[in-house]
């Protein structure tokens, strides 16, 4: 369109020029020492217009040569984009297809010919090559690619990339299995984000593989998001295994000045109140095991942590086993459901040769297996009979 209006107007311009020179019949002079150029109007003007159109493009030319270099860079760095792209494209396709011989060469060849890409991409292209290295299991390689990597903290985009560099780390870390590094790991992400009760989760689970039970217990004392029940079991365990550090070292008086100390609300969680019974077990007090053991068991019937005290705490003794016995029963009709305090009764009752006793129990016990499998087989079936029953014919 541009073209054709500019046609239009120099083909009008002509027309103007070859009337203005047939109605004035101007001449334009031009003399140079003793030389005359006589021309008439329109002609001078065509021929000054040709000087300045010729001017103008050998004033071009000479700006497309001064820019000839930034010209060919910039034509170079297009084809090395292309190639990048393709290369790109392949090294996603071979890792997709877990060939990560192959991924990691189209890799190396993207970071060798990538100069200054936009948006630290380069930064992204690492993350991408430790990964790789990280499914291959060359853990240190993935490691020593990180390194590589500038981080500014005040970026946020550079913080984006420390983020992923943590979360590569804690893979890492967590198949080398060593704890301490998770939890250092874990640490820095959560300075670098607002902490979750996922995160907290991670965090508590970290110093608890890597037994670090006091760091555990302060760091639950500090966290907030956790709720109360959450709080306590993580502090529970980690009592009990410091319980058991000193129990497993013989140091019982130490065990007991530590459980003397500790809040009164996990005092009665059952794996630390196993851990006062076999202190009361230690000190051959079996009356006031035996005793502890059953209000415990009230609240918490199925422990497996109070369960496996129960010979322990009758010593082999009469008295003991029949006082065991009546709070076994007194437990079983609080508690008909509870299959590990009917095997409890059993072996009481095998203890005091009442084997009549505890083969009805047995028996009982069988009777109530078999009817619930065969519910099992029962339920089984109809389900599958409904799952290949057709559905109402709808008109």
């Amino acid at each position: 369109m541009i073209r054709r209006l500019l046609a239009y107007f120099g083909l009008f311009v002509l027309i103007f020029l070859a009337y203005a020179h047939y109605v004035s019949r101007a001449w334009v002079l031009i003399k140079i020492n003793d030389t005359d150029i006589k021309a008439s109007l329109p002609i001078a003007l065509i021929a000054l217009l040709i000087i300045s159109l010729i001017i103008h493009w050998l004033l071009l030319g000479f700006r497309w040569l001064r820019h000839f270099k930034k010209h060919w860079q910039h034509s170079r760095m297009l084809k090395q984009s292309q190639k990048r792209g393709v290369a790109l494209e392949q090294a996603l396709q071979s890792a997709l297809c877990q060939q990560w011989t192959e991924a990691l060469k189209q890799l190396d060849y993207v970071l060798h010919y990538s100069q200054q890409p936009p948006h630290n991409q380069n930064d992204w292209l690492h993350l991408t090559k430790a990964y790789v290295y990280l499914m291959q299991g060359q853990f240190n390689q993935a490691l020593d690619v990180c390194k590589n990597i500038s981080i500014d903290t005040d970026d946020k985009h550079n913080k984006q990339i420390q983020q992923a560099i943590l979360h590569l780390k804690h893979d890492v870390y967590q198949q080398q299995q060593n704890h301490a590094m998770v939890v250092t790991n874990l640490l820095a992400q959560q300075a670098l984000s607002k902490p979750s009760q996922n995160s907290i989760q991670a965090i508590c689970q970290a110093y608890a593989n890597n037994h670090q039970y006091p760091e555990l217990i302060e760091y639950v004392q500090r966290s907030r998001l956790l709720s109360q029940a959450q709080s306590d079991a993580w502090q529970t365990k980690a009592h009990h295994h410091q319980l058991m550090h000193y129990w497993c070292r013989g140091q019982v008086i130490a065990a007991q000045q530590y459980f003397d100390e500790l809040p009164k609300s996990l005092k009665h969680a059952p794996e630390l109140t196993s851990m006062q019974i076999r202190i009361h077990l230690y000190q051959h007090q079996f009356e006031q095991a035996q005793h502890l053991l059953f209000e415990a068991l009230k609240s918490y019937p199925e422990s497996s942590f109070l369960h496996e005290l129960l010979p322990y705490t009758c010593h082999q003794r009469i008295e003991l086993m029949n006082q065991a016995l009546q709070e076994l029963e007194s437990l079983i009709e609080r508690y008909p459901d509870v299959i590990a305090l009917q095997i409890q009764l059993i072996s009481v009752y095998e203890w005091l040769d009442r084997t009549i006793e505890a083969d009805e129990i047995c028996s009982k016990l069988l009777e109530q297996t078999i009817t619930q499998q065969q519910a099992d087989r029962t339920l089984l079936k109809r389900a599958s009979h409904m799952s290949h029953t057709p559905g109402p014919h709808k008109s």
